[in-house]
């Protein structure tokens, strides 16, 4: 019996000695495999201009629209006039404070010509010392008269500018509704808007466990619907710290270069966030 008994045990323990689990560095290969490379977190956003490449177009007084020089679409210019406003008062303001300067010009070149001939005659003594300084004072007074006149002339032509309607900044007219004949209280109507898509920023809201994989500086692909490739890659430039109150999603914009036009402002679009393994 002590015999059949050793035998049993000996092939019982040459069974577990076969059965021996299997080392870590064994399993870690299989392990490695079923990681692999995770989906990009994809989200909804839409497409916007920034504020800083948009401008509006307005008038800055009450008068009526007598030229409109543009049209929706055009390509414009910082300083270039858009639309006249109808300049006959401020017009002939200028020409009246031309005028004026003029003569009191003529005025205070003769009264220095005689200026400067009593100071010749002064050293003499045939010209009185009060009758000097009566034709010094004149002199001097004309010419201060002449400044004044100088920027009674510039407050004018500043005030002409605010009858033409220039572009704020470089960009395209997006929309322009205006006519000859329009007349509109300043600040109250706008007529229309520039604006400069070269560069966008896409926003989207991510809920906060996807806005813990998200940080400033991480590229973005944006995507049009049904392209088979991305419109552009840009890079995340703010993360909310508060959520939107009525949808709990934390807002996030990302900004890319647009120089080729390829996206327009206000389209929905789809936002590719890169993720890590295991993050």
């Amino acid at each position: 019996m002590k015999i059949i008994t050793l035998a049993a045990c000996g092939l019982i323990l040459g069974g577990l000695a076969g059965c021996e689990p299997a080392s870590p560095a064994a399993s870690a290969p299989a392990a490695a495999t079923q990681a692999g490379p995770t989906a990009p977190l994809t989200v909804p956003g839409r497409t916007r201009c920034l504020l800083s490449r948009r401008g509006i177009i307005a008038a800055a007084i009450l008068r009526p629209v007598v030229e409109v020089l543009v049209s929706p679409g055009d390509r414009v210019r910082k300083g270039q006039v858009l639309i006249k406003l109808f300049d006959l008062e401020p017009q002939a303001k200028i020409r009246a404070r031309e005028k004026e300067l003029r003569s009191i010009q003529a005025k205070a070149q003769a009264s220095r010509r005689i200026l400067d001939f009593a100071e010749k005659s002064q050293g003499t003594g045939a010209l009185p010392q009060t009758t000097y300084n009566e034709i010094r004072g004149t002199a001097l007074s004309n010419e201060a008269q002449v400044l004044a006149a100088e920027a009674e002339l510039a407050l004018a032509q500043s005030e002409l500018k605010l009858y033409t309607v220039t572009a704020a900044i470089d960009g395209e007219i997006a929309w322009l509704d205006v006519s000859p004949g329009t007349v509109s209280w300043p600040g109250s109507l706008v007529w229309g808007e520039i604006v400069d898509l070269s560069e966008l920023d896409v926003h989207c809201g991510l809920s906060p466990a996807q806005a813990e994989q998200v940080a400033v500086g991480q590229s973005a692909e944006v995507w049009l619907a049904g392209k088979a490739e991305p419109a552009g890659t840009g890079k995340v430039v703010f993360v909310g710290k508060v959520a939107d109150r009525t949808s709990g999603l934390i807002p996030v914009v990302v900004r890319l270069a647009n120089a080729q036009g390829r996206l327009r402002a206000e389209v929905a679009v789809e936002v590719r966030f890169p993720t890590e393994p295991g993050k």
